[in-house]
């Protein structure tokens, strides 16, 4: 449940899982204890959080918009301030993001090297969560999720649903 709320406790604890993932003689271990299930759900959730926090700029823009043309310097200032304020907050908050879900994913493809194990995690929704990564600017983030998509679309049924969720027009 922590890892809903501390993201530096995901970005360690993952990046530890990622570390063990390496070795493919941990896997059996890491599959065990669910390592796969709670890096997918991990994944899940931040990209959830990425898009509600991009939702929420884009409605503190559009609020602040009218104070931005307002011909009150003072009210004008106070927007720009504030606006300033949550775009370092968001960026901050991304860049943090960014790390955990490239640590979760690094984790994903190693333990993917079972076939059973990738599809395990293709039924719980991987694809379509991989689909929706490619909208993001990151070019870590962005090199890792083509090389998982590479690696799923040699499956016809993954591939289909690449095609289905338009894959190629978020490129």
């Amino acid at each position: 449940e922590d890892y809903k709320h501390n993201m530096d406790l995901v970005l360690n604890i993952e990046s530890i899982f990622f570390y063990f993932s390496r070795f493919s003689q941990m896997h059996d271990i890491l599959i065990g204890k669910g390592v796969g299930g709670i890096s997918l759900r991990i994944l899940e959730l931040e990209i959830n959080r990425y898009y509600r926090r991009m939702e929420d700029m884009k409605e503190l823009e559009q609020e602040m918009s009218k104070y931005l043309k307002s011909r009150n310097e003072r009210k004008r200032h106070k927007a720009e301030k504030r606006l300033e304020k949550e775009r370092k907050k968001t960026n901050v908050f991304v860049s943090v993001q960014n790390q955990v879900i490239l640590a979760c994913m690094q984790t994903l493809l190693n333990l993917s090297e079972d076939r059973i194990i990738e599809r395990k995690m293709i039924k719980k929704g991987l694809v379509s969560n991989l689909v929706r990564l490619l909208e993001r600017s990151n070019g870590n983030v962005l090199e890792i999720t083509f090389m998982f998509l590479i690696k799923l679309s040699l499956v016809s049924e993954n591939k289909d649903r690449m095609i289905e969720l338009e894959a190629i027009r978020r490129i």
